[in-house]
């Protein structure tokens, strides 16, 4: 008995045209959860905080590493909260930011907001989505690594019609 992988070089070597099964590894548990992408489906943003997304970057300053989660508010592009770590893989970067917007919604509770995000480990995590539906915040998503990507295309076409 051979794995599929080895076969599949054997027979790469022999000339044989053959397809390799490519298996990937999931934890065992829950699957995450997966949001619907309200942006999508035509979405009107008539006013500030109905729209905010959210994206964490990585990068290095003077030999120093950092991760920074941004929320931005899709009527104006403000940034309303963000969080910075100097830790690699500190989840409560995202939390911190979080609750930053979580301090803006409070002043505006009967407000309806929408947190667009991508399909990352922080945001689709169980201790994140718990604390949205307690302020009324509705969760959107779009896919792996790319949040911003519909949002963008969402953001121009508001902005023409604001200048319209």
């Amino acid at each position: 008995m051979v794995s599929d992988q080895y076969a599949h070089k054997l027979c790469k070597t022999a000339g044989i045209a053959s397809v390799s099964k490519h298996y990937r590894y999931k934890k065992p548990g829950d699957p995450y959860r997966i949001y619907p992408n309200l942006l999508l489906t035509g979405l009107d943003i008539t006013g500030p905080l109905q729209c905010v997304v959210s994206d964490m970057t990585a990068f290095h300053l003077k030999g120093s590493y950092y991760e920074l989660t941004l929320f931005m508010d899709l009527w104006n592009n403000e940034i309303l909260s963000y969080s910075l770590s100097s830790r690699k893989g500190d989840r409560m970067t995202y939390i911190h930011g979080l609750e930053g917007l979580i301090e803006l919604k409070k002043k505006n509770p009967d407000l309806e907001m929408v947190l667009h995000t991508d399909q990352g480990s922080v945001y689709s995590s169980k201790s994140f989505n718990e604390l949205l539906p307690l302020y009324n915040i509705v969760h959107s998503m779009s896919r792996a690594g790319t949040p911003t990507a519909v949002s963008y295309t969402h953001l121009r076409a508001h902005e023409t019609r604001r200048h319209l």
